[in-house]
């Protein structure tokens, strides 16, 4: 009787711990407040929540995001940048700067990133390119080459124009090239930055980051989570970039990462803190509910292709980046590969050129994809090629020729 009570007891204890433990996160996303929303998975870019991914949205200062990436790929940490008057006076959200001013681009960056200032994205904006409508053409163009095809930048902070949109989606294309920035993520993963006083701003600008993700606790600072109240700070964000006005409402582009799992996740025009909680919605379902694979890595040779008119036969290709696979959680997966290579491939071929694809399917859905590069030089087979050796072989036995003749003839006379 002893060893049955012992029993149950045990078998009670382990189906509590199961029903506690799939109670702490979501098997599917509840009802969002957010218009616009996305989950995807930073690795294998695989979608794995979408509402409205693709409605045409107001960003907010979301926008941002793209203006500390080409701030960050066209300008040098140290570089000085001078504030003029029209930027001072930039409307919306602001640290106060002054006409004069001098800053770096790292204090600035702070500032637009934690504060998100209006007056420090047109800074930054004149000193990259002169002038804001040149500095809108340069994001918008970036954003389509990072595959974000339906947005349009008029402004660099995000304040409402017509012209000014972007989806879901796109932001979250534009989130995977800035995760690969890891400046941008350390600063926009930063709570709290100081900027030293001026000449003409006596104080210290005390800089606390939007984004309640990274330092949200106690009063004010909590949302409905699985039945419970609980904080919205979060340790697994890390960053990146908030967003308000009133006709885009709450908008924030959130970036987790745990045990080598990687999501971003989008919520555009939610409110107050319904925000937070959309987002821990998104990124816990993504974190808990799938598995990302490395199924071919960077360098990894996929096959052997024949190459007409070069001195060697054929060619190695390689895998030019790591393919994940993303599946839910005890899914076996197994993708049919299938090979793709540019027809009639032919010498010259450079190491690294792009001369094909693999594309990784199941049940008709492809699952991933990357191109395939020559591994090596492939250098065009051509006549000289072959007579070059005879032409140097008859030239050599000419040339000791002349020298055994001139020889005998010393000999001789």
């Amino acid at each position: 009787m002893k060893k049955l009570v012992i029993i149950l007891t045990v078998l009670l204890l382990i189906s509590n711990f199961m029903i506690c433990y799939s109670a702490e996160f979501p098997d599917e996303i509840p009802e969002l407040r957010g218009e616009a929303v996305i989950a995807i998975d930073a690795k294998s870019k695989d979608i794995l929540f979408q509402l409205n991914q693709h409605q045409q949205m107001y960003p907010a200062s979301t926008t941002k995001m793209m203006t500390a990436i080409l701030v960050l790929e066209n300008c040098q940490l140290s570089d000085q940048v001078s504030v003029s008057f029209s930027s001072a006076n930039t409307e919306g959200s602001s640290i106060y700067l002054q006409p004069g001013e001098t800053f770096t681009v790292e204090q600035l960056l702070y500032a637009l990133l934690l504060e998100s200032a209006n007056d420090v994205a047109e800074a930054l904006a004149r000193h990259v390119a002169g002038s804001i409508s040149e500095f809108s053409l340069l994001m918008t163009n970036r954003a389509k080459e990072l595959g974000a095809l339906n947005t349009n930048f008029v402004n660099p902070h995000g304040l409402p124009h017509q012209k000014h949109y972007t989806t879901a989606y796109d932001l979250a294309q534009i989130a995977l090239h800035a995760i690969e920035i890891p400046k941008l993520i350390e600063i926009s993963s930063t709570s709290r930055y100081q900027i030293p006083p001026t000449r003409l701003y006596p104080e210290v600008r005390y800089l606390k980051n939007s984004n309640r993700f990274l330092w949200g606790t106690g009063s004010g600072n909590k949302f409905e989570y699985l039945g419970e109240e609980i904080d919205i700070m979060y340790p697994t964000i890390h960053g990146i970039k908030t967003g308000y006005t009133k006709v885009a409402g709450n908008c924030l582009v959130s970036f987790a990462e745990k045990d080598g799992r990687q999501i971003i996740s989008v919520v555009l025009r939610s409110s107050g803190n319904q925000l937070y909680r959309d987002s821990r919605y998104l990124i816990d379902y993504g974190l808990y509910n799938f598995q990302t694979t490395k199924i071919l890595a960077e360098g990894e040779k996929v096959i052997k292709a024949p190459v007409r008119q070069g001195l060697t036969a054929d060619i190695s290709l390689v895998a030019k980046q790591d393919v994940y696979l993303t599946t839910r959680l005890g899914d076996e997966l197994k993708p049919l590969q299938t090979v793709v290579v540019s027809p009639n491939l032919s010498a010259p071929i450079r190491k690294n050129q792009a001369v094909g694809e693999v594309i990784y399917t199941f049940n008709g859905r492809v699952y991933a994809r990357a191109p395939l590069v020559a591994a090596e030089r492939v250098v065009r087979f051509q006549v000289l090629w072959l007579v070059l050796p005879l032409i140097l072989l008859i030239a050599a036995i000419v040339r000791v020729k002349k020298w055994s003749l001139k020889k005998y003839k010393q000999f001789l006379f």
